[in-house]
């Protein structure tokens, strides 16, 4: 993680007009914890974001390569999408939902992240449609979405996931089926063990039986 050691209000719009530091490869720490820093300034900050937002979007659509255009407008939805007060909720949740159907997956997932903190169970079905994403980095976001909204329903989904093709979103099921806590979901996390051959997903699964068994 990246760490900046100024909350100046001047200083951090700067630096969020500016490169990573420590170089691409870092783009979303770096905008991700200047929007949050942005963020917590307050009014001030809240309105830089929102009215940078639209400019950083259409640079980022006009140009699908640019990353670094894509961090920040993802930095942004990461930072509004924490507002608690009542007078901005539903214009945010509102935001949000006008990038569910985004090409940018990386969006689409922060989008859905966003959705799931404000508790916006309205768009269920909107955000279930996006389990079958070609991104992994979309579907494991749908995963979380309903593990911490709908609990309940959540374990068919997480279940069928354990068996997806790509290991991000098999550790994104693992680790939710731990946290979920339902026993049922012990011998399909034991029976992926003996096959699963990805680092990160089996430490995942052992964390999540170890969670259940005991």
């Amino acid at each position: 993680m990246i760490t900046l050691e100024t909350n100046n209000l001047t200083k951090l719009t700067s630096l969020f007009t500016s490169e990573p530091t420590d170089g691409e490869a870092y783009a979303d720490a770096y905008y991700q914890d200047i929007a949050d820093r942005l963020f917590q300034q307050g009014s001030e900050g809240w309105l830089y974001l929102e009215k940078v937002l639209p400019f950083y979007d259409q640079q980022s659509r006009d140009n699908p390569l640019d990353l670094l255009n894509q961090a920040r407008v993802r930095a942004i939805l990461f930072a509004l999408s924490q507002v608690k007060s009542p007078r901005k909720k539903a214009e945010i949740i509102s935001l949000l939902e006008s990038y569910l159907e985004d090409f940018r997956p990386n969006i689409v997932a922060e989008v859905i992240d966003g959705l799931c903190y404000q508790k916006a169970k309205k768009y269920n079905m909107r955000v279930l449609s996006l389990l079958n994403h070609p991104s992994p980095f979309v579907r494991g976001s749908v995963l979380r979405f309903f593990a911490t909204l709908y609990p309940e329903q959540a374990l068919p989904i997480l279940l069928r996931s354990l068996n997806d093709s790509d290991p991000i979103v098999r550790e994104n099921a693992a680790d939710e089926l731990g946290d979920l806590g339902y026993d049922d979901a012990i011998h399909p996390l034991q029976t992926l063990l003996q096959r699963e051959e990805d680092q990160n997903v089996r430490e995942s699964i052992e964390a999540a039986l170890e969670s259940l068994l005991n």
